[in-house]
């Protein structure tokens, strides 16, 4: 919870993008993925916390591994048997515009928590009606 604290507190801002599949591939359990989700739900109302997720039918733009941009002046980077820090500015330049372009593609707000929603609700075992209505 120590790290969290950087969420809520300062004057930094962070800018979140997962794929739509990311709330769909299960890594631990059911538990552990509605538990993840919950949080990710709860995360978005921060007011320092931008969330986009780019859903499944977004075109393809770019192949990428997981980066983090560090205010405009580093990425660090995870690769399976390594991660590597870029800080050469033309370098930094293609992280920021495939960044730029995922973040087009994604939905916020309402519509990322309703494909949250709609990811919580399948490993639930919850069917949405078309009236809106929940079924188990």
């Amino acid at each position: 919870m120590e790290r969290q604290r950087v969420l809520r507190e300062g004057i930094h801002r962070f800018n979140y993008l997962i794929g739509e599949q990311a709330l769909h591939t299960t890594v631990g359990d059911h538990s552990v993925m509605v538990e993840q989700i919950e949080h990710l739900t709860n995360l978005m109302m921060l007011p320092r916390v931008a969330f986009g997720i780019v859903p499944q039918a977004a075109g393809f733009i770019y192949t990428t591994t997981n980066f983090v941009i560090y205010d405009q002046r580093m990425v660090q980077v995870e690769t399976i048997t390594a991660e590597l820090t870029i800080t050469q500015p033309r370098e930094l330049v293609f992280y920021e515009k495939s960044f730029s372009a995922l973040a087009k593609q994604a939905v916020h707000g309402d519509a990322a928590r309703a494909l949250m929603r709609g990811a919580l609700d399948k490993r639930l075992g919850i069917e949405a009606g078309a009236d809106g209505s929940t079924a188990v």
